[in-house]
């Protein structure tokens, strides 16, 4: 069975050797599986592993989870780090159920420890049985594609080595290796539904068909493949149809009823993502409104609750935040010339670009003066507002550092966030305006050419705000 999981991994690129690997270890069947797996190919792969237990104190036998853990750990030379929250109260708090609680603070507790301890992936245990619950859970709610593929073998830093392994397999393996572990006593309290489903529905399709688990996780990767070329085609079908409008988006009438009926509803869905800070809640008929929507007469309204508003126009259709709580600052594509320098004007500043060639000057230090690699940049260049999944090179070993998170560590208000001008390569960030830039774009001596970028104007209206921006270099 190791060789099967250590194939999965080479197969799906989960693990680079010499990696530092975090795991989620909570005591159960499929975490101790996990864990002991990747003990054994941490030789072979030169892995460093960090073992990570999260406390929820949902239950009484929590204590001897963690106490068994520590154990195992310890057995094998490791230091297991333990992380306790009362999930209960934290639930309460955020209003939200005890399950998506517990998983907000767990994967929460895992990228915190990713960026401390400068790791590279985080492991979890997930298994074919996870994934196959999770379509029939997913399919009797009425889940959309991407839901019913929603476990994938590795999202961004997230990795799941054992999706190639049945619940069966995995406890045959720690039987046969004569490892314990601990069980979850809640795991048989049929009321919760997932619960329903492992122990009820699953052995009785089991009973149909011994290979039921596989062949329903089977489909649930096809679909998620699936999913993943209808995204790619929605985002090339988002930037023919829609454009940036005053504070909102335009939705143009004419290319968007050229598509595909499964492309219409991923644009409205990309078009939700930019309003609404959850699609949980969103549904069919939510896309439906806004199709209907393209009977109305030009002025014609609609507004989800709270959220944001659209109205018909003569081109198309409009959407804008309900109240305009945030202003974005708009976008404007740079196009460098190695010729001569680049002038223009971007809402309210004046920004100077200049491609020259590295002559291994000194670098300057200015806070609306940087310099970067003008090698690496491989898209287009824009200054732009804040958008979900931005993120830039926190350091040297290349980690992540998502752009909200960095705001929030920054305390600036979220108001505030869509008014600090970025320059940008797609989703990675070169610059945030005033503060810092990307590690990955930094000038080194093997850089061939140099762009430099001079913003003015941006200090003088934060000065009059009494808001003096302060220098930080990467």
């Amino acid at each position: 069975m190791i060789t099967r999981v250590e194939e999965y991994i080479r197969n799906h690129q989960l693990i680079q050797k010499g990696e530092k690997i975090i795991i989620g270890i909570s005591g159960g069947a499929d975490s101790i599986c996990l864990f002991h797996m990747l003990f054994l190919l941490k030789d072979k792969w030169n892995l460093s592993l960090i073992p990570v237990h999260i406390n929820h104190n949902l239950r009484k036998t929590a204590l001897r989870d963690e106490t068994f853990v520590k154990k195992f750990c310890e057995e094998r030379g490791y230091t297991l780090q333990v992380f306790s929250e009362w999930i209960e109260e934290y639930a309460k708090e955020r209003k939200i159920s005890l399950e998506e609680a517990g998983r907000e603070y767990r994967y929460q507790v895992f990228q915190e420890t990713l960026e401390r301890e400068q790791a590279d992936k985080i492991a979890v245990a997930h298994h074919e049985n996870d994934v196959a619950e999770t379509f029939l859970f997913h399919s009797i709610r009425g889940s959309s594609i991407k839901g019913l593929g929603a476990i994938q073998p590795k999202n961004r830093e997230i990795i799941r080595p054992l999706l190639c392994l049945t619940k069966k397999e995995i406890e045959t393996y720690l039987k046969q290796n004569r490892l314990e572990w601990m069980e979850d006593e809640t795991n048989r309290d049929n009321h919760y539904s997932r619960n329903k489903l492992r122990n009820q529905v699953i052995p009785l399709l089991e009973e149909m068909n011994p290979k039921a688990v596989q062949h329903i996780a089977d489909c649930a990767n096809d679909l998620r493949e699936i999913n993943e070329y209808i995204k790619a085609q929605a985002k090339k079908a988002f930037e023919l149809c829609v454009q940036e409008s005053g504070e909102g988006l335009l939705l143009l009438e004419e290319p968007f009823f050229e598509l595909p009926e499964v492309l219409k509803r991923e644009v409205i869905k990309l078009i939700y993502e930019n309003f609404v800070k959850s699609l949980k809640n969103i549904g069919r008929i939510h896309y439906d409104m806004v199709l209907d929507t393209f009977s109305y007469q030009t002025g014609g309204k609609r507004e989800l609750p709270g959220k944001m508003i659209w109205v018909r126009e003569p081109l198309g259709i409009y959407f804008e935040k309900a109240g305009n709580t945030q202003r974005k600052i708009g976008k404007v594509w740079l196009e460098p010339e190695k010729s001569k320098p680049l002038n223009l004007d971007f809402n309210g500043i004046h920004i100077k670009i200049e491609l020259k060639k590295n002559k291994n000057e000194e670098i300057l230090k200015k806070t609306y003066t940087k310099m970067f690699d003008y090698d690496k940049i491989e898209g287009k260049l824009c200054f732009r507002s804040f958008e979900d999944g931005d993120y830039f090179i926190l350091n040297a070993t290349g980690n992540k550092k998502n752009l909200r998170r960095y705001f929030i560590d920054e305390k600036i208000p979220a108001k505030d966030r869509t008014q600090i001008p970025l320059l940008a390569e797609g989703s990675h960030i070169l610059w945030v305006i005033g503060k810092r830039i990307s590690e990955y774009y930094k000038v080194t001596k093997d850089t061939k050419w140099i762009l430099q970028v001079e913003v003015s104007g941006l200090e003088a209206n934060n000065n009059s705000k009494g808001k003096r921006m302060k220098e930080e270099e990467v």
